[in-house]
């Protein structure tokens, strides 16, 4: 998106994933939380959520 359509074009289309990814991510840390365990279910989602929020906002990809 951000190669063929420009910088603001890609924040602008990736605003509902980053709304998606913080809606979820208090709910898992709060799971994560009372389940103190590091490789739980909820301990990977929080981590994934908040990887995938930092990578869209500082604009880090894979390719």
């Amino acid at each position: 998106m951000k190669k063929h359509h420009g910088p603001l074009t890609y924040r602008i289309a990736s605003l509902p994933t980053v709304v998606s990814l913080a809606v979820r991510l208090p709910i898992w840390s709060v799971i994560a939380f009372f389940q103190r365990a590091q490789s739980s279910e909820a301990a990977i989602k929080k981590r994934a959520y908040w990887t995938g929020i930092t990578n869209i906002l500082f604009g880090r990809t894979d390719s």
